[in-house]
């Protein structure tokens, strides 16, 4: 028993010794390769340490996009960390984001291997972060023509209307005067829309499997900036698949349980067909020799939670944070909703609300709920912003510094919905220093599908209800501070509670 302590120490050096032979020899091949490419150089970056490179610049105790921002400002606007054995490109230019993701697009389309989406995502076989290849882009095609459609999001509607409604009377039963806690309620309403819409039913109870799931499937993992050293992810690994196996089993049996309601062709007892139903369709009747697989289905399923749930509910708690903030705005976005509304019988078109358009618009510029996008991987050598990017390279798109660039946008800081007026700024990519769902092939399927929940949502709590802030919080001294949510997301330090009080009767037809 004396020797357990001599030997543990005895595999530790063994293995500390391994690991700087192998980020020697590691720097080596990455020095000799930026030497190339006809004498460019690499983009500009912080100093670099031995074994870690550049991580301790980010270990701040900042959250990652801030301190990316700040680095960002000092070095330029296409940066280079080396983040331990990997080498990662910033780019916070909408010049140089055009150049990723519009002129290189296709070098630039594929995704690295990150340890938490690999177990999580059934070996990364969904859309957001699959490589690429013949099933990423069948299921892409899945995806824009026939799960997030138009026409299917148009199909949703009453689903996205009796969740309001929910909500709302939820809201309305709580105890007048009393603070409520706005976050935990939209997340309930979002979730309640996604898991409908995608499987025909709620997850009152089991919904803390898939959240745990997603938060570590974009959480950080060290082993993925020292991908020579798997034994760096062996605890993670362990609690990876276990998590794995829980929300493989609540997948399965909904999966299952679908199968058998479709055998027996009793599909009448929904109102609409859902998003499992088209998956399902294109496994068992293929329209090409490229197969979808349960395993597809499963990490399409993952997607769409994680970008229809969180999303939707941040968005809506930042923007009601942000007309708390700021009275004129909440009392110019009111009286469009409350004069254009109460002309109508009906919520089943709020197209014409364009005011509240911008409202979220203004809040996704300032606060994305993926403020720096899912990492990309450079294909083949090329050059961007006049810099050598090597083969191999992770490429970030720094949305958040965009967005809040004062070379883009005057007064940047502000929150100012009017600035959108007589643009032709959109939610589509095609405005560089604006990419809440990202731009080219590897832009969001389901902008639609998440905003058709989030205006609607928005809206009506601004027409049924007057808000206040507790405690005689004064606006301006509303905390507006961020948090990280996984290595991805973004949301409010702080959940906002808010005083409702009944301005009108639930009466509209829904």
């Amino acid at each position: 028993m004396e020797m357990l302590p001599l030997i543990s120490l005895v595999v530790a050096a063994v293995c500390i010794m391994r690991a700087i032979v192998l980020m020697i020899k590691n720097a080596g091949s990455t020095s000799a390769s930026s030497t190339r490419a006809g004498g460019a150089p690499l983009p500009p970056g912080p100093s670099t340490l031995p074994l870690i490179g550049s991580i301790h610049h980010l270990a701040t105790g900042e959250l990652p996009h801030h301190a990316i921002t700040r680095l960002g400002r000092e070095h330029g606007p296409v940066m280079y960390l080396q983040m331990g054995q990997v080498g990662l490109v910033v780019v916070s230019s909408r010049e140089a984001a055009r150049e990723v993701m519009k002129v290189q697009d296709a070098n630039f389309a594929h995704r690295p291997e990150l340890a938490g989406p690999k177990v999580l995502l059934y070996g990364c076989a969904d859309v957001a972060f699959s490589s690429g290849g013949p099933t990423w882009r069948r299921l892409r095609k899945v995806c824009v023509v026939k799960l997030l459609s138009a026409n299917r999001v148009r199909s949703f509607a009453p689903i996205r209307r009796e969740e309001t409604r929910r909500l709302l009377e939820s809201i309305a039963g709580h105890c007048p005067g009393k603070a409520i806690d706005l976050r935990a309620m939209v997340e309930v309403f979002s979730s309640a829309i996604v898991s409908r819409t995608a499987l025909s039913e709620t997850f009152e109870h089991r919904g803390s499997i898939l959240k745990k799931g997603l938060e570590l499937a974009s959480g950080f993992n060290l082993s993925d900036h020292f991908p020579s050293l798997s034994f760096l992810n062996v605890l993670m690994r362990h609690r990876l698949r276990r998590v794995h196996r829980q929300v493989d089993k609540l997948l399965e049996d909904i999966i299952a349980e679908r199968m058998r309601l479709r055998q027996k062709k009793m599909k009448e007892k929904d109102t609409a067909e859902v998003m499992l139903d088209v998956l399902l369709d294109a496994m068992e009747h293929p329209d090409t020799d490229v197969p979808i697989t349960h395993d597809n289905i499963k990490a399409v399923i993952m997607d769409m939670f994680a970008g229809g749930t969180e999303t939707s509910s941040s968005t809506i708690e930042w923007a009601l944070a942000e007309l708390m903030k700021n009275p004129k705005e909440m009392a110019k976005v009111q009286d469009e909703v409350r004069t254009k509304m109460e002309a109508v019988t009906s919520w089943c078109d709020i197209g014409h609300l364009s005011y509240l358009r911008l409202v979220v618009k203004e809040t996704m510029r300032l606060h994305m709920p993926a403020p720096l996008l899912v990492p990309r991987v450079c294909k083949e050598q090329c050059r961007v912003g006049g810099y050598m990017i090597p083969a191999g390279s992770r490429v970030v798109i720094n949305a958040w510094a965009m967005g809040r660039d004062p070379r883009y946008w005057e007064d940047a800081e502000a929150f100012r919905p009017g600035r959108f007026l007589g643009t032709s700024v959109d939610f589509k990519g095609g405005d560089f220093e604006f990419l809440p769902f990202g731009a080219g092939r590897r832009m969001c399927p389901g902008i639609e599908f998440g905003l058709a929940g989030v205006e609607l949502c928005l809206a009506q709590l601004l027409f049924y209800f007057d808000w206040t802030l507790p405690g005689g919080i004064a606006p301006e001294d509303l905390d507006m501070s961020e948090t990280s949510v996984g290595a991805l997301s973004v949301v409010r330090k702080e959940p906002l509670r808010l005083i409702p009080s009944i301005h009108a009767p639930l009466h509209l037809n829904y």
